[in-house]
């Protein structure tokens, strides 16, 4: 099968083949590094990783071959050829960003979605090393980017063991306030970020906390703790996802 002469006798029927391997490979890395992200609930999934990766290796594709019969033909007086096939694939780098900063989300002093937004980047040049022909690597890449994300969601380490948690404690009127709810923090292993606080006609105060907390708080803990401190008239805390 030769389409050469049907696509300016520049692509050829094993070529087209070769190029469509191509995208289903880069939509299977999408697929994998998407569905990972879909798993945690995460901002962007399986849909979007599988538009950048497919997206990227067919501009890709489009660099290097898509203009094959117009560099053949655009040479100076020296023989030299002054166009740049590179020009798309430089483009993508810099204009998958717009997609990373839609994921991005700060509340207070959290950012959520930095990982997302690096893995949207990381599928990009997966596509790209896959639409320039490069399998093994863009499959390697897409194996550690894999590996990377399950490990580090097992082992946690420094502030990705710290989950962003809203907590409200209301205590009764008692003396030193302040120092029952750093007591708790310190037992909880919790990092304050954001403090609001509300001040009751009868004495009582209500802290609303926005924490790093190194574990999960249930409601039986929440319950434990109200019994250990009397003082505290409710307890109650919620994950920011």
């Amino acid at each position: 099968m030769d389409l050469s002469a049907f696509f300016g006798g520049q692509i050829t029927g094993i070529m087209m083949l070769d190029f469509l391997a191509r995208m289903l490979i880069s939509c299977a890395c999408g697929f994998a590094i998407g569905a990972e992200r879909a798993s945690r609930f995460k901002e962007a999934g399986i849909r979007t990783h599988v538009l950048v990766a497919v997206t990227s290796c067919a501009l890709m594709i489009l660099s290097k071959y898509g203009f094959a019969d117009i560099i053949a033909s655009t040479k100076d007086e020296w023989g030299i050829n002054n166009a740049d096939p590179a020009r798309i694939a430089a483009q993508i780098v810099s204009g998958v960003g717009f997609l990373g900063a839609g994921v991005i989300f700060k509340t207070g002093n959290s950012i959520k979605g930095l990982t997302t937004a690096a893995g949207i980047w990381a599928t990009a040049a997966i596509g790209m090393c896959i639409g320039s022909g490069m399998y093994y690597l863009g499959l390697f890449g897409t194996v550690i980017i894999m590996l990377l994300q399950y490990i580090m969601h097992r082992y946690p380490y420094g502030v990705d063991g710290y989950s962003t948690n809203v907590v409200s404690i209301t205590v009764g009127p008692a003396e030193k306030q302040d120092r029952i709810i750093q007591r708790l923090m310190e037992d909880l292993d919790m990092k304050v970020t954001e403090t609001g606080i509300h001040k009751h006609p009868n004495g009582n105060i209500t802290y609303n906390l926005t924490v790093l907390s190194s574990q999960f708080i249930t409601y039986e803990d929440c319950k434990n703790y109200m019994e250990e401190y009397p003082e505290i008239l409710a307890f109650d805390s919620f994950p920011v996802t």
